[in-house]
């Protein structure tokens, strides 16, 4: 310990003491550059020493094999270390069943709507009295004074009319619930049937005469399905229906169908087998295999880009996909319908006697481009409805609809009311609050896949590849760095 502490004692010196050609900046024991003793037994500065004599190579980044095999092995490491590779690319040809569910046709039932007339019926009565009718005899010309001598009583009959009072009179409805169902849009009017005018009917006995008596009111309705439990989508992949059967019934009749559809899986799977070198530990020898599940991810991308595009081609006054407010007439006194059902378009629903706006509209809705704001009284007499108008927001695509419905979901807003409804584009505040991984746009799919053919993966490469190498001989500076 003590000899230790006398080398640090006189290093310290060392470094403190400035003699004539030492510098404080200069390891101890050196007295000029050319001067290497007592510095020399170490090993940095033997590695100093002996870096002056030793040669300099240069390597270059991009052509050296250190740096190019590098790169090789970083992209493909197998080929680079001497691996043979085997690439196999097969097709999944199982075949799978899907259930999906379609309304069942539309269903029609009658109502009746009926007049009560309850009477308070007092019956006539015949009953006799006892009269005596007597006579006047004057006893003296031009004089007031009157004797009265009885002529003798008699048994007199007589009658007590028969009093009839109307004690209720009203109308009955049964129809109320359909009615509430056209609202919805889910019944449409088929015929009505009335009693004949001033029709004259024995009401507990008694005649009684009213313009109108009675309507018989037949509707069709239908339950509906949404669009994720529909089986478009299936037919539209070429899949082969299989079996049916009622899954929901009402009465005798079937209002949903459960279908059940086969479906052939296509799906690529590409797998590689290393075939010699030192592979790595692979478990039957795969060890890479792209294989991947069918699934919506392709048309839920084409989806969002064209929202993108769709944005940028409907933006007005800031606001983008703005709706187109409409309306439809129903008229339940004369059971005029103008507004129908989806499913009844084109059937038995008549629009002979609609306006060119409401034909317009009902085109709008058999292509699901509008969305059902809601129904009010246009037209009320004595607390009765005459007339009832539906209103809705329009749009000019499908996308645009999807959209509008997503961002009201997410952003809670409303459409307004039925006599005022609100169709305006969302703003871009209203965008940037969006979240587009929530958007459920499976509504869209089915118009792609009829839109959209999703390339091979062979021939999409060689299409990439096609490409660059115009887009390397259109463009004159690229084209000039590869001639040299």
């Amino acid at each position: 310990m003590e000899h230790s502490y006398r080398e640090g004692l006189q290093f310290s010196k060392e470094l403190t003491t400035q003699k004539e050609g030492n510098k404080p900046d200069v390891v101890p024991g050196y007295t000029s550059k050319q001067n290497y003793e007592g510095a020399s037994n170490t090993p940095a500065s033997s590695l100093i020493i002996d870096s002056q004599n030793r040669q300099r190579f240069v390597l270059s980044p991009k052509t050296d094999p250190l740096f190019i095999n590098s790169k090789d092995s970083q992209t493909n490491p197998l080929q680079a270390n001497g691996w043979e590779i085997t690439q196999k690319t097969t097709h999944d040809v199982s075949e799978s069943l899907h259930t999906c569910y379609e309304s069942g046709p539309e269903i029609q039932q009658t109502c009746t709507k009926y007049l009560v007339i309850e009477l308070e019926i007092t019956p006539a009565i015949h009953t006799t009295r006892r009269v005596c009718g007597g006579h006047r005899e004057s006893r003296a010309w031009g004089t007031k004074h009157v004797l009265r001598h009885c002529g003798g009583c008699q048994n007199q009959s007589y009658t007590i009319p028969k009093k009839v009072v109307i004690k209720r009179e009203e109308w009955v409805d049964t129809c109320q619930n359909f009615e509430k169902l056209c609202d919805e849009g889910l019944c449409r009017y088929v015929i009505l049937q009335k009693s004949p005018d001033n029709e004259t009917r024995f009401i507990q006995g008694e005649p009684i005469t009213r313009p109108l008596f009675e309507e018989r009111r037949t509707y069709a309705c239908y339950k509906p399905i949404t669009h994720k439990e529909g089986c478009e989508h299936l037919r539209n992949q070429g899949c082969l229906q299989v079996s049916s059967r009622c899954h929901e019934k009402q009465s005798n009749y079937c209002l949903v169908f459960a279908q059940t559809y086969k479906c052939k899986n296509n799906t690529p799977l590409t797998s590689q087998t290393i075939k010699q070198g030192n592979a790595p530990f692979c478990l039957i020898g795969n060890c890479h295999d792209a294989s991947y599940a069918k699934n919506d991810e392709f048309l839920n991308a084409i989806s969002k880009l064209s929202l993108m595009q769709g944005m940028a081609k409907t933006q007005e006054n800031l606001k983008v996909f703005k709706g187109t407010a409409m309306e439809c007439s129903k008229n339940p006194a004369n059971f005029k319908d103008c507004c129908g059902t989806p499913k009844g378009w084109g059937l038995s629903c008549s629009l002979a006697g609609c306006s060119p706006q409401e034909k317009d509209l009902a085109s709008r809705r058999s292509k699901n481009l509008c969305v059902k704001v809601g129904t009010y009284c246009a037209k009320k007499v004595m607390g009765t409805c005459l007339s009832k108008r539906t209103s809705f927001c329009c749009f000019p695509s499908k996308l645009a609809k999807v959209f509008q419905e997503q961002g009201h979901s997410q952003l809670h807003k409303n459409w307004g009311s039925a006599e005022s409804p609100n169709c305006e584009g969302l703003s871009i505040e209203d965008i940037q609050r969006l979240d587009f991984d929530k958007m459920d746009l499976s509504e869209l799919f089915q118009q792609i896949q009829k839109s959209v053919t999703i390339p091979d993966s062979s021939h999409l490469q060689q299409s990439i590849k096609n490409k660059i190498k115009n887009l390397v001989t259109d463009t004159p500076s690229l084209k000039h760095k590869e001639t040299k």
